[in-house]
């Protein structure tokens, strides 16, 4: 588990007690120095890559083992649902913001992994990819963001070079 050098809630704390592998990084003007930690930290044959405002469907416990035992993909693609409401738990199920196919796993293979370096991009896998839509990404930012502080992230992210004008996230 990676955790941001600057982060001043309990994250570190939680994460080494739970984690086989805990490392602190600087999260600077570009995350994909950042992002492409993992392939050095990561010890097995997969790596999982999941935001800090992300989680992922119950389903994908049981889906892992088989998608993990199959030798022809190199990554794969996962719906990722924008949570609009927790109680009852809802999402925008309407494009762009589902699917939104997200590439979040992926073997541990740094001659097969990249990351453009520019702010807002996913990682870049070479060979067969698969999208898989038995279990999805849970993304909570439009539940745990207010409105400003949305604006702001946007906003930093066009700064940084990772959006173009009127584009959102």
């Amino acid at each position: 588990v990676g955790v941001d050098a600057s982060s001043i809630d309990r994250t570190l704390a939680l994460a080494t007690a739970h984690a086989d592998v805990v490392y602190r990084f600087e999260h600077g003007p570009q995350l994909s120095p950042a992002r492409l930690l993992p392939l050095k930290y990561a010890t097995g044959d997969w790596i999982l890559s999941i935001d800090d405002d992300e989680s992922i469907e119950p389903a994908f416990d049981a889906l892992i083992p088989e998608l993990l035992q199959d030798g022809r993909p190199t990554h794969y693609w996962f719906p990722r649902k924008w949570i609009a409401s927790l109680d009852p738990c809802e999402y925008v199920h309407a494009a762009p913001w589902f699917p939104d196919w997200q590439l979040r796993l992926f073997r541990n293979d740094r001659s097969l992994v990249w990351k453009p370096n520019r702010p807002h991009t996913g990682y870049q896998v070479l060979g067969p990819g698969y999208f898989e839509s038995r279990a999805a990404i849970l993304h909570f930012e439009p539940v745990i963001c207010d409105e400003a502080t949305r604006r702001n992230k946007v906003e930093r992210y066009r700064r940084a070079g990772g959006l173009e004008s009127g584009q959102g996230v």
